[in-house]
């Protein structure tokens, strides 16, 4: 059995994950997510050239379920994340050997960063000594059920490569955000702030709103898998930043300023106590990708939240 040249459509990672982990090999057909249980595959190898086209719907590159909510599900957090890629890196091993592997991290690997010195600078948190953002070898120090599964799992891709050859690409993602993804207060907060002004949702700030974020586009994340798999051969066995960089950060009130002014009418908004683990400033230094990938963001996060705060008014019967 041979599938060659075929094409991904993103479906349900977690659906696919969960697949992973009852023992299903997980694949990608032009149709999406093709799961077949492992026991049928013994005899037959199934080779998958995968490509990723500019996606129609949403890529979640992190658990939309939450950070917070991951606490209180610990058990399935790790099923999912950690347990279910071993289960996918095993299964392309066994019977996909040739496949490229891109997992999508996320930069809650790097943890609270506790040591960085953070200054303000008008109105908004920055790195006093890090003006291009934190590169790729910073050491890990995973925080949270959440950073340690999706951790757990990075350097398992990475393992896998060294050890098997399995071509694998890491992919640590920022603050992604765009068409169809559907922010919760805890998760995606670039999405919620967007639906909560949008339907008229009350909208709380933990902290002082002075926390920043590099923020991605979801077109840019796109282009950022299309070239990682373009240039796999030299790609293989790295982990990149993935995000806005330096040039594309986010306060969470610039974000506010910039839905009232589309609205065109002030937005209330409440304030609580600081969230444990929240960071006051994440900026991933994205020069890897961009030497090597020959990729960079294109659309600043003024345009992003116009289209993407477009989108949630234009569609606004998927949020009821």
């Amino acid at each position: 059995m041979t599938e060659q040249n075929k094409t991904v459509e993103w479906g349900s990672v977690n659906e696919a994950l969960e697949d992973a982990v009852a023992g299903i090999f997980v694949g990608v057909t032009d149709n999406g997510w093709d799961a077949t249980p492992i026991p049928t595959l013994e005899q037959d190898t199934i080779e998958i050239d995968v490509r990723v086209p500019y996606a129609s719907g949403w890529l979640p590159g992190e658990d939309e379920n939450g950070v917070l909510i991951c606490r209180k599900a610990m058990g399935e957090d790790f099923e999912i994340n950690a347990l279910g890629t071993f289960n996918l890196l095993e299964s392309t091993r066994r019977y996909s050997p040739k496949a490229t592997f891109i997992y999508s991290s996320t930069n809650k690997v790097y943890g609270e960063m506790e040591d960085l010195n953070i200054i303000k600078n008008n109105g908004r948190y920055m790195y006093k000594d890090l003006p291009q953002g934190v590169d790729e070898t910073r050491n890990l120090d995973f925080h949270s059920p959440y950073g340690c599964s999706k951790g757990a799992a990075d350097q398992y891709c990475r393992d896998y490569y060294r050890i098997y050859g399995l071509k694998t690409i890491v992919l640590r993602q920022s603050c992604i955000y765009g068409y169809r993804q559907f922010g919760i207060e805890d998760q995606g907060w670039v999405a919620w702030f967007c639906i909560a002004t949008a339907l008229g949702k009350p909208i709380t700030i933990f902290g002082d709103g002075k926390q920043i974020r590099d923020v991605l586009f979801i077109d840019d994340l796109i282009k950022a898998f299309e070239l990682a798999y373009k240039h796999r051969n030299k790609a293989c066995g790295q982990v990149f930043n993935i995000g806005g960089g330096p040039e594309n950060t986010l306060s969470l009130h610039e974000l506010i300023d910039s839905l009232e002014r589309q609205k065109g009418k002030k937005i209330p908004v409440n304030y609580d106590d600081w969230r444990p683990g929240d960071q006051k400033v994440f900026v991933g230094n994205i020069a890897k990708a961009k030497k090597q990938l020959g990729w960079e963001p294109t659309v600043n996060p003024t345009e992003g939240v116009k289209k993407l705060y477009k989108w949630v008014i234009d569609n606004k019967e998927l949020f009821h």
